[in-house]
């Protein structure tokens, strides 16, 4: 999950508009829903603070990269 899925998921969570938390972090409701929709390639560290403030999340989780699972292989049957 990235992290507009991440800001997307948590907005919704908490029934909040994207024009709120726009507002609420000072940026046009447009370039919110850019966003929030992957379109924005580089999100500064600032900005990203300020989103956060506004959902009531921590940036780490916003910003944590997806866990990785190792990748399992079946063992073969012992053989005789």
């Amino acid at each position: 999950m990235n992290i507009s899925v991440r800001i997307k998921k948590r907005r919704l969570e908490l029934n909040y508009s994207q024009s709120y938390v726009a507002t609420a972090t000072g940026i046009s409701q447009s370039y919110y829903n850019k966003i929030e929709n992957g379109q924005c390639r580089r999100l500064s560290f600032g900005l990203l603070a300020r989103i956060a403030t506004a959902l009531e999340i921590e940036v780490a989780v916003l910003a944590s990269p997806p866990p990785r699972f190792p990748q399992l292989r079946m063992k073969e049957p012992p053989t005789g």
